[in-house]
């Protein structure tokens, strides 16, 4: 896992080496190993390493190919490289290291964007062709690794976070309205905007080619859809073992390292099955596990079930208790969350890596499970039986609709309220994933205290979310699987990896996600809806079905059957006492949204007053508001006053 950075200039200026060292300094937590700048003429590189895999100093980037035609600078795993070095060996390849990167290098130097398709690991690097004077930007298939760019007077510049690119270009100081609107119903700015205006991310499965001129071009080279398809029967039984093949095999080659390597225990099922796993790849070598406990928070608590994993597979088990002062380290966090990001679980992610760093450098996390598996109980909501997700989008919508009216002619009248909650309900959990979650309190408060100037725009802003349209791209598939489809393309790269990666890296800590390789996903998606979500003879609809049978050799049924618990720190009932709610409220009170007029400073007190007596509850909108002024007031101090678009 490392940090890469680069300039590409097209107006063929000399690219300065001591920019490019400032956006480096920027990223050294993501690779605090070694650091490497490659400059020629208009071009420019930069890498900073978290050594893994080949320890020795030969293997630091950027790397030059034998030929000296390409030159990459790259962040991620590439899990089957020995296989693929077997392959450019009997070509007549030879190598210099023992690292993937290289390995990556000379496959590419080999079959250009052809040789994406056969990388199975975790990857976002950047290859400088100096032949056809053109760079390339790719990104694995789910998004995994982060990689951002900005084309902006005259150059392309990119990096692994947004604030190196803030080093990297003085001129991108604006905050995108649009993106602020989606965090602050959403908690976090889905791809591809950023919260800075001109700043995106790669899209997942996807390469940008750029040449020195400007011209560019978007390659995908891989779809979830266009590996859809869906069997009609299935022998249990034969799948059940498959299924578990394929997550042994995953396991194996996530397990590649030149350092040793732990993993997150939540006791929750997803990451009991990768320790579990491990532990049997192992064989007699223990595992190192750690887990968060949130004591007297019984609702989210599950140190019983990790202790009891950790006890049943004889693990190396650390327990970190979560700290409720972390509001000392907000600027921390806040910092390389690199955008306003109020997931909560975030926080608890954050003490963990910290912890785990400490012995460490690589984890292996229980994330995508229920993405690929089906495990979310929204997906059984009038599903299989009934109901249709495009009406309750609809109702959603509508309700939504009456809250903004109501605002926007100031209408007091409470049967509004009472008829925007029915239909918002109406509309079901499915509308949560990429709408709103707890869609009263959202649709409600962020209307009620945004100025008008503002609310016309916010209202067309949501009305383009992004998960009714993956959603519709997918018609021919059963309900389930649509919403399993659209989960993948929004709520698991924009928020479950998203903190994933920016809470482990905070702390130099790799952290490896085994169920979304992209074999066994692509295996899971085929087989039919009944293999993931089963009814059985008493009614009732069992989830992740195939995934439970295949661990059963594993893991104690009472761990594998009991009820999901969502890892989901009590923040919102925190806002309800009086000085954790003030502590947000002055940020909010003297901000950036009130000053540049995007919020109503006489609605937020009237609210805000409604809320401390009791009469009301807004936790989320004031969090929401609370983040966005904390994030950005850590950014004005390192990047001087943004404006808003």
């Amino acid at each position: 896992m490392c940090g890469i950075i680069g300039i590409l200039s097209f107006s063929r200026n000399q690219i300065s080496r001591n920019v490019l060292i400032n956006m480096s300094k920027s990223l050294v937590h993501r690779g605090p190993d070694a650091e490497g700048i490659w400059i020629e003429n208009n071009i420019g590189l930069g890498h900073r390493r978290l050594s893994i895999i080949d320890l020795s100093e030969a293997a630091n980037q950027p790397m030059v190919s034998q030929n000296g035609r390409f030159i990459i600078t790259y962040n991620g795993e590439i899990y089957n490289f020995k296989e693929l070095k077997r392959y450019l060996i009997s070509k007549g390849i030879w190598f210099k290291t023992n690292s993937d990167t290289e390995v990556l290098l000379e496959l590419f130097a080999l079959k250009g964007l052809d040789a994406l398709t056969e990388l199975r690991g975790m990857f976002a690097f950047a290859i400088w062709d100096k032949a056809d004077h053109s760079l390339f930007l790719c990104r694995d298939r789910l998004g995994i690794k982060p990689l951002y760019y900005a084309i902006n007077n005259s150059k392309l510049t990119f990096a692994s976070e947004i604030k190196a690119i803030l080093f990297g270009d003085p001129s991108l100081r604006t905050i995108n309205s649009n993106a602020l609107w989606k965090f602050l119903r959403l908690m976090t700015v889905p791809k591809p905007e950023t919260i800075i205006d001109g700043i995106y991310k790669l899209e997942p499965g996807t390469c940008l080619q750029v040449n020195q001129n400007g011209c560019r071009k978007i390659h995908t080279y891989w779809e979830l859809k266009d590996h859809i398809e869906q069997k009609e029967s299935y022998n249990e039984e034969e799948e059940i073992d498959r299924i578990r093949q394929k997550l042994l095999e995953s396991i194996q080659h996530h397990m590649i390292a030149d350092v040793d390597i732990g993993a997150f225990l939540s006791g929750g099922l997803d990451s009991s099955s990768v320790v579990a796993l491990m532990q049997d790849f192992s064989k007699r070598k223990k595992i190192s596990t750690y887990s968060i406990n949130f004591p007297g928070q019984k609702e989210i608590d599950e140190g019983e079930y990790s202790d009891i994993i950790a006890n049943y597979l004889q693990t190396i088990h650390s327990i970190v208790y979560f700290k409720e002062n972390f509001m000392d380290e907000m600027d921390k966090i806040l910092w390389h969350c690199d955008e306003p990001f109020g997931i909560t679980s975030s926080f608890g992610v954050y003490q963990l890596s910290k912890q785990a760093s400490k012995d460490l450098k690589v984890v292996l996390t229980g994330d995508g499970g229920d993405e690929v598996f089906a495990g979310y109980s929204g997906y059984l909501f009038n599903s299989i039986d009934n109901g249709n997700l495009l009406l309750r989008l609809i109702t959603g919508q509508v309700g939504s609709l009456i809250v903004f009216l109501k605002r926007l002619f100031n209408i007091k009248d409470k049967r509004l309220d009472i008829l925007a909650y029915k239909f918002l309900k109406r509309s079901g959990s499915p509308a949560h994933f990429i709408s709103e979650k707890q869609a009263y309190t959202y649709g409600i408060g962020i209307f009620e205290v945004l100025s008008k100037d503002y609310i016309y725009e916010a209202f067309d802003s949501w009305s383009n979310r992004l998960y009714p349209k993956y959603y519709r791209s997918v018609q021919n598939l059963d309900e389930i699987t649509r919403r399993m489809y659209a989960e993948v393309k929004t709520r698991l790269v924009d928020e479950m990896l998203t903190k994933t990666d920016r809470m482990t890296m905070a702390h130099s800590l790799e952290a490896r996600v085994p169920l979304l390789d992209h074999v066994l996903v692509e295996y899971v998606y085929k087989l039919p809806t009944i293999a993931k979500v089963k009814k059985m003879t008493n009614g009732n609809f069992e989830q992740k079905y195939i995934f439970k049978k295949a661990l059963e050799p594993y893991l104690p049924k009472k761990v594998i059957y009991r009820k999901k618990k969502g890892f989901q720190i009590p923040i919102m009932e925190w806002m309800k006492k009086r000085e954790f709610f003030n502590y947000f409220y002055n940020n909010i009170n003297d901000g950036f949204l009130l000053k540049n007029k995007r919020i109503d400073p006489l609605f937020l007190e009237k609210i805000a007053s409604a809320h401390k007596a009791g009469e009301i509850d807004r936790s989320t909108i004031f969090w929401s508001l609370g983040i966005f002024e904390m994030w950005i007031r850590r950014f004005e101090r390192e990047f001087g006053s943004f404006s808003i678009k």
